[in-house]
């Protein structure tokens, strides 16, 4: 699981069956999760509420001012556009190195938020 946001307060991320035995493996990087002990060598992962905009609604995008957002780098990058159809690892406005938003939104900002770039 890469640049994902699993938030589900009061629950255990990952619960695993006996019947996989050995023949389940996993990897965790770069998410955004409501805790982390389930997920065993999670890197770059943190634990922080996402910032939905309103998932009681279902709008799971996140707020301008969400841990998710440029988050992650080009390690592990999402291969599609995101849940609006935007190119993703394009935000113009930041300085930081990571690129990427997590999860399913990129958050565009200012000026390129209108999409005048295209």
């Amino acid at each position: 699981m890469f640049s994902n946001i699993v938030w589900n307060p009061g629950r255990d991320v990952l619960f695993v069956n006996d019947i996989f035995g050995d023949d389940f493996s996993t990897e965790f990087d770069c998410l955004v999760s409501n805790e982390l002990a389930t997920l065993t060598g999670a890197t770059r992962s943190f634990v922080d509420d996402p910032l939905f905009v309103d998932a009681a609604a279902d709008d799971y995008h996140v707020q301008e001012t969400s841990p998710a957002i440029d988050a992650c780098d080009d390690s592990n990058p999402p291969t599609a556009a995101d849940i609006d159809g935007d190119d993703r690892g394009r935000d113009f406005g930041s300085a930081s190195a990571q690129v990427f938003d997590i999860g399913a939104d990129e958050v565009w900002f200012g000026i390129f938020a209108d999409r005048f770039e295209q």
